[in-house]
């Protein structure tokens, strides 16, 4: 979101951005995830699992890997046509490591499944020219992850994801102004951060066997994200912080209508009223231990979601064999960390819509998904400036899975 700019344009240009001023639900991954809305939980039928929910993992077999890119677009308008804020936004960019994981399920102990992943769960990009100051920002925070998922008894699996955090922040602000307004600036700030948590999810697994071919009847799943200390510094000057992030909890349905038709609903609640920020070191007016608390407003989302297979037997002219061209769609309310310039949360929707590719080939099966989202906010930065911020995201993952 770029509210940071409007509330907080003074401690910009003094103090270190605040960190909190991301909003920690901005990357999930997989485009056929995102595609059905985000309602992945009571899914989770592939790598990224290890995001959404472990213990789905039980679901996949022999090896399988998968790396996602993306693409990203902004609008911003506002009901002030002649307000000289809304364009110099530059915020569309590419990501290249959305995410890569691996998954493996021993021969020897069908039970288990191991997986990898590097995640860029955060990205700071933004960038803000005009002819009075330029304001840009790079860089990721990375998840790196280790997985399992275990089958307990018959359809009812526990998993659990280690992540360790690392990334880094590059801040650059020049005040373009002949009259020093903001403060006659040149200069690059670099920032550093790291932590670790642990997802646990459960998951359940329902099929009447009425067709091999088919989704899973019904499935259910649940994550817990523990809470956790991700560590702030800039060496330079001599700063350091520990924001503590809030606990998550999320439930996800998944139920199949017809052999070719699956329809999810997932619920998710981030507690970020509880975050802040520990200084653990002197810095300017704050003494160590001193706590501020970053009045966020906490994440509870709905997000719904579908999947249609339509199965191509052969194409004649092509000789392509077999194809499943799985169908996606989905909704999802977009509730932020912010609140605007009135103390409103603000709040969006996001529609998304998907199509993919499935190939297999005796031992090795290919996937190729490509998805669509649209995005749209309103907020207020002004008590009679109300914004409207839309952007498009693209996505597209391609999989492989090898059987033993």
């Amino acid at each position: 979101m770029k509210l940071q700019l409007y509330r907080f344009l003074i401690i910009l240009v003094s103090l270190p951005h605040l960190l909190f001023a991301q909003n920690f639900n901005l990357i999930d991954p997989g485009t056929k995830a995102r595609s059905m809305g985000g309602a992945f939980i009571g899914l989770a039928d592939d790598v990224t699992a290890t995001f959404w929910n472990p213990a789905g993992l039980v679901q996949l077999t022999g090896i399988k890997g998968t790396w996602d890119v993306s693409f990203e677009k902004y609008f911003i308008s506002t009901n002030k046509k002649d307000d000289f804020i809304v364009m110099p936004w530059k915020s569309s960019h590419s990501t290249w490591w959305r995410f890569g994981g691996l998954s493996y399920k021993p021969i020897w102990y069908p039970k288990l499944v191991l997986a990898i992943a590097r995640h860029p769960v955060i990205d700071f990009f933004h960038k803000y020219d005009d002819a009075e100051f330029l304001d840009e920002q790079t860089g990721y925070i990375n998840t790196y992850s280790f997985a399992f998922g275990y089958l307990v008894y018959k359809g009812l699996s526990l998993g659990a994801t280690f992540n360790y955090y690392i990334g880094k922040r590059d801040f650059h602000f020049y005040d373009k102004s002949n009259d020093g307004r903001f403060g006659d600036y040149n200069y690059l700030e670099q920032y550093e951060y790291n932590g670790k948590n642990v997802n646990m999810g459960v998951f359940y697994s329902y099929d009447d066997k009425s067709d091999s071919t088919a989704e899973a009847l019904f499935r259910i799943g649940a994550i817990f994200k523990f809470p956790f200390n991700l560590t702030e510094k800039n060496d330079d000057l001599n700063y350091e912080a520990t924001f503590k992030m809030p606990k998550m909890f999320g439930l996800g349905i998944a139920f199949r209508v017809f052999n070719n038709l699956v329809y999810s609903i997932d619920f998710e609640s981030r507690l970020f009223s509880d975050s802040y920020r520990t200084y653990e070191k002197v810095f300017r007016s704050f003494k160590k231990g001193n706590q501020d608390y970053t009045d966020l407003a906490d994440i509870k989302q709905l997000r719904f979601g579908s999947k249609y297979i339509i199965h191509i037997h052969d194409v004649p002219l092509f000789h392509v064999g077999e194809l499943k061209l799985p169908l996606y769609i989905g909704v999802a309310k977009t509730p932020t960390i912010f609140r605007d310039l009135k103390e409103n949360q603000i709040k969006g929707a996001r529609f998304t819509l998907g199509l993919g590719i499935q190939k297999k080939h005796s031992s090795f099966n290919w996937e190729l998904n490509i998805g669509f989202e649209y995005n749209t906010y309103k907020y207020y930065i002004h008590d009679k400036y109300q914004y409207t911020e839309k952007f498009r995201r693209y996505l597209i993952t391609t999989s492989f899975q090898y059987e033993q």
